[in-house]
């Protein structure tokens, strides 16, 4: 694997943890507030970046 290949798969993880902190703690703000719909729109955010992180650490290259 080239090196900018790494520099890529780095930056990308960093900001989907970004990402899923992020929009894990706003659908839980959202969820206690009882805005379920956000929450739910939140966490769903969150779902997809996870599987995304997944895909670009052991798929990718």
């Amino acid at each position: 694997m080239e090196w900018w290949q790494w520099i890529v798969k780095i930056v990308l993880g960093l900001f989907l943890i970004l990402v899923v902190v992020g929009s894990g703690l706003f659908g839980y703000i959202c969820w206690k507030a009882q805005a379920r719909k956000w929450g739910a729109g939140c966490f769903g955010i969150t779902t997809l970046c996870i599987l995304a992180l997944y895909w670009l650490i052991f798929m990718l290259w």
